[in-house]
């Protein structure tokens, strides 16, 4: 139920939606100059500069790898940095593959042991593929042991991320 819903308001709070509902309403309305208002208010909100900016406020600044003492059992990479092209049989990475990058840069470091890899299928409709599974074919591909490999595939968002048990495979 929680995933359905997060779904259905991750759409529903996005600006562009809010755009389309106000001008649905103004032309309703025909009032033809709140159309200016709306305007600006789309440029505002689709302006990457403004929503980077923004953004960059909630946002930790990262550490430096090699300022980094100890060492780490394990090494969390939460989902959703890539998709699955079953097409061509390949994974298709996105603007937050640098998780899974500095996953293996760290063990390859030998900064963790283990690379625990988090994520089931983020889709609302399930097509059956699963991140956390493809990621561990790319990680065997990689040179990665596969004794320093664990999934756990049924997780379909952060708060699931955390719930599910691991399953070593």
């Amino acid at each position: 139920m929680f995933f359905t819903l997060s779904k259905i308001l991750s759409f529903l709070i996005k600006p562009v939606i809010w755009i389309f509902i106000l001008l649905v309403l103004i032309l309703k309305a025909k009032a033809k100059k709140s159309i200016y208002i709306l305007l600006f208010i789309f440029y505002f909100f689709s302006n990457s500069y403004i929503v980077d900016s923004v953004s960059k406020q909630w946002e930790i600044k990262p550490t430096n790898i090699s300022s980094l003492s100890s060492n780490y059992k394990y090494g969390i990479v939460l989902g959703g940095f890539s998709s699955y092209n079953k097409e061509v049989q390949h994974i298709d990475f996105n603007e937050f593959s640098d998780r899974l990058i500095t996953a293996i840069e760290l063990y390859n470091l030998q900064k963790i042991d283990t690379i625990l890899i988090s994520g089931g299928n983020g889709l609302l409709i399930n097509d059956g593929m699963k991140e956390s599974e493809w990621t561990y074919n790319f990680l065997l591909n990689m040179g990665i042991d596969s004794n320093r490999i664990i999934i756990e595939p049924y997780s379909r968002n952060t708060m699931e991320n955390a719930s599910y048990n691991i399953i070593k495979k």
